[in-house]
């Protein structure tokens, strides 16, 4: 079956595979997978959990800002502020995942305000430190932060949605934080331009079976690759297409391999699903 498309080009900063063996080659990719299947958790923990918040109708002085974190297989979202001096995280609102409440979330407000230190402080002062670096955007964008080993922090600067039915994917940053929030270790631009993926209207005929975009930069897909398959809809499976080799994103985030790209892509550009 041949899928129709446009080739979106898009500029991914160099992080060659060439030269892995299989084997390192895997793990990268089931790093990759991970990682975007965790940012895909915490933008809905974010989400439903700030439509708790809302509901509660705080005052816009208490909140910054939010952070979002994995305990026992369910999600916990601060929203606060950084304290003046850098040292403490102020948590107004605290949402836990409850799947009795409406939006999944209970809220607990904390008046005066909680005072947190050490790990939850670093979080707060890496987003910081990153959107600041990442300056003054020209639309919306959600910030993320997970675990990067060490001890250390990767934080995720990516575009909103700014329609239900409309669905960015480039743009994206990628910071790597020391573990007291205060240094940025690195800066990884993940891709350059933004693209707009629109829900086809239900009116449509011939619905999306999947959807590519080449990476020419890069060998490897991005986590934001993984994290744009699992929050798309309709869920399709994405190609992504580098110099050398073509990866499948599948529906689940899971990336496999779909050959090379005189494989996958007929003579017109076409791309050949199987």
């Amino acid at each position: 079956m041949i899928f129709r498309t446009i080739i979106a080009l898009l500029l991914v900063s160099a992080y060659p595979a060439a030269g892995q063996d299989p084997a390192t080659l895997r793990d990268s990719l089931a790093g990759i997978t991970e990682r975007g299947r965790l940012l895909a958790a915490y933008d809905q923990a974010a989400w439903h959990a700030t439509d708790a918040v809302m509901m509660q109708a705080p005052a816009s002085e208490e909140i910054r800002g939010y952070i979002a974190i994995r305990r026992n297989r369910a999600w916990t979202v601060l929203f606060g502020r950084v304290s003046n001096d850098g040292e403490s995280f102020l948590v107004a609102y605290e949402a836990n995942e409850n799947s009795n409440e409406q939006n999944g979330f209970s809220v607990r407000r904390h008046a005066p305000a909680k005072l947190e230190k050490g790990d939850i402080a670093a979080r707060a002062r890496a987003l910081d430190l990153a959107r600041a670096d990442f300056g003054v955007p020209t639309r919306p964008y959600n910030a993320a932060i997970l675990p990067a080993g060490n001890g250390e922090w990767f934080v995720y600067l990516v575009p909103a949605q700014t329609r239900p039915d409309v669905f960015p994917l480039g743009g994206d940053v990628r910071y790597r934080v020391s573990a007291d929030g205060r240094r940025i270790l690195i800066k990884r631009r993940l891709h350059n331009s933004i693209l707009e993926y629109a829900e086809p209207a239900s009116s449509d005929k011939g619905k999306p079976v999947a959807r590519f975009h080449t990476a020419v930069l890069d060998e490897i897909p991005e986590d934001t690759d993984v994290f744009h398959v699992l929050v798309r809809r309709p869920r399709v499976p994405e190609y992504v297409l580098t110099d050398k080799y073509v990866y499948r994103i599948d529906i689940s985030g899971q990336i496999g391999g779909a050959g090379s790209p005189k494989d996958v892509l007929g003579p017109d550009g076409q791309l050949r699903i199987r």
